[in-house]
């Protein structure tokens, strides 16, 4: 039973860092304004001579495209007084593998969501109060291990995002189509990048703060 009780709090401990980033990355990929904010700081509809609208149009077209069955994102815009698409072939291939990644994203979101609710509806079905003790430690372990990704993320970003973000270009996608020139640099610059970057690793070092928390007040109540 030991045994047992071991696999199951290393698989809390890693599944809440697991689930708490990529929550943070689904949300960033379907979060509208985040797009926005892209258009509206990097003057995009200047630099690219694609009217506003329509890029308002593209935005939600690629969060659709992000979570619907098509292949390509295939999107028509006026560009400098032209139809034409908005990415080319080589950046149509490159969002395809850059959907790839999406869906990852949401399997070990569903992977580790069920892992963390399943294990915690166990401790309130055993009702032990070692079982329980022992599930809210690991609670505080995973909020630790989630928060240690973080400062580990943010160090590397402070001090070379632009090596951390090439190389996850290099391990992530094996072709060059993430440099294809055309207008995907154009919607989505580096700093754009960097932002959102923060953004993410904002929102899941806040739910770990507050899982943390909530273990700590949980395990001085079970002491008392």
């Amino acid at each position: 039973m030991k045994w047992m009780l071991n696999v199951l709090r290393v698989l809390f401990i890693v599944g809440l860092p697991a689930l708490f980033i990529s929550l943070s990355l689904g949300l960033a990929f379907n979060n509208l304004k985040l797009y926005e904010y892209s258009f509206d700081t990097y003057n995009v509809s200047q630099v690219t001579g694609i009217p506003r609208a329509d890029l308002d149009r593209s935005a939600r077209a690629l969060i659709h495209y992000f979570n619907g069955s098509d292949e390509f994102a295939r999107i028509i815009v006026n560009q400098a007084g032209q139809e034409t698409q908005l990415l080319t072939p080589d950046e149509q291939l490159h969002f395809r593998d850059v959907k790839a990644l999406v869906w990852l994203d949401y399997k070990v979101l569903i992977g580790s969501f069920l892992i963390v609710v399943l294990l915690s509806v166990l401790a309130v079905l055993l009702r032990k109060r070692g079982f329980l003790r022992s599930l809210g430690r690991a609670a505080l372990w995973g909020a630790g291990f989630d928060l240690i990704l973080i400062l580990v993320l943010v160090i590397a970003s402070f001090f070379d995002f632009e090596g951390l973000f090439l190389q996850f270009h290099y391990l992530a996608f094996h072709n060059n189509y993430w440099y294809a020139p055309g207008n995907m640099t154009l919607l989505f610059p580096e700093q754009f990048w960097y932002t959102a970057a923060l953004a993410c690793i904002g929102f899941s070092a806040l739910l770990g703060v507050l899982t943390a928390a909530i273990s700590l007040v949980l395990l001085r109540k079970k002491s008392r």
